[in-house]
């Protein structure tokens, strides 16, 4: 594949972002959803949190509402876009130091590491994150530009979006606090 297929999400090459599996080797959105799925899994799973995420579905609200407009995520392909609004989770110990895997066990000695008491997202900026949604209903012709273009023309059409990006992080943050999740478990 040419050099414009690529996953990283933090740069921006008009829609080329990859959604399957192709020969640059890159993370596909919804591979990059499942491992953020397996990390929360893991640290429910360490704090003992019975109903957890079961697949990538389970990370983003089973709506989410664009004025009248409602998506319904689920990994066919023309709704996989949505899937690039979960951000990457880091597993930080007490001292808040990054760890590689959620760790649930203190070790001694050298290698000694302090276990997993938080998750971190790392969030893309709000208007990438209204992207990822207007792709998941447009395609990938949609661009930052676009987004930029509507603001100016539409304030109201951006507080429907900015309202939608809000239900997708604060259903999203449910989940990493434990705190919340043993009060009302169910996702």
């Amino acid at each position: 594949m040419d050099a414009g297929c690529h996953a990283a999400r933090r740069f921006w090459n008009e829609g080329t972002e990859c959604l399957s599996v192709c020969d640059c080797g890159n993370t596909t959105a919804v591979a990059r959803a499942e491992r953020t799925c397996k990390i929360i899994k893991d640290f429910h799973g360490l704090n003992k949190i019975t109903s957890t995420v079961d697949n990538i579905s389970s990370l983003i609200p089973p709506e989410i509402s664009l004025g009248r407009t409602i998506i319904r995520p689920d990994t066919k392909d023309e709704t996989r876009y949505i899937y690039r609004c979960i951000p990457d989770v880091e597993p930080l110990n007490s001292s808040g130091v990054v760890q590689s895997r959620v760790n649930g066990t203190r070790v001694n000695g050298p290698d000694s590491s302090d276990p997993t008491i938080q998750l971190r997202a790392k969030w893309d900026t709000p208007v990438l994150i209204i992207v990822y949604i207007l792709q998941s209903l447009r395609g990938p012709s949609v661009v930052p530009d676009d987004v930029l273009q509507l603001a100016q023309q539409s304030p109201d059409a951006l507080e429907i979006l900015k309202a939608a990006g809000k239900s997708i992080k604060s259903h999203f943050n449910r989940l990493l606090s434990i705190v919340e999740m043993r009060r009302s478990p169910e996702v």
